[in-house]
């Protein structure tokens, strides 16, 4: 039984170290997944985190501008890791809220209804 477990892990850790190789996941491979006029986050070798939006894309790198408007020529060497920054929840959040709401108030009806029946309290 420990044999068996050990194994597994090893596998496990064996395929997901590996992984990145496999998928072809470069620099340059996460870049290029993310749209034009996207925006995304960079983190750059020199330790440096950037938010901004894609650019136009060249051989060796590509176009990033950042979210005060300036635009800087990138080099896929110099980048660790890139990322697309998704929407907000604003909406989601909204939608919460209101479902929310919309409960709340059913329940207080329908808590009301059942205390004092259909014409109300002290209707008749």
């Amino acid at each position: 039984m420990r044999n068996a477990v050990a194994v597994i892990m090893l596998l496990l850790v064996a395929v997901t170290s590996t992984q990145p190789v496999l998928a072809g996941e470069g620099a340059e491979g996460q870049v290029g997944a993310i749209p034009n006029g996207a925006r995304m986050e960079l983190r750059l070798k020199d330790k440096q985190k950037l938010r901004g939006f894609k650019g136009a894309a060249s051989a060796t790198g590509f176009k990033f501008v950042d979210q005060q408007g300036g635009e800087r020529e990138v080099a896929y060497a110099d980048v660790v890791s890139a990322k697309p920054m998704g929407k907000s929840h604003l909406t989601r959040n909204v939608v919460i809220i209101v479902a929310v709401g919309v409960a709340i108030l059913a329940a207080v009806v329908g808590i009301e209804y059942a205390r004092c029946g259909p014409l109300g309290c002290g209707k008749i």
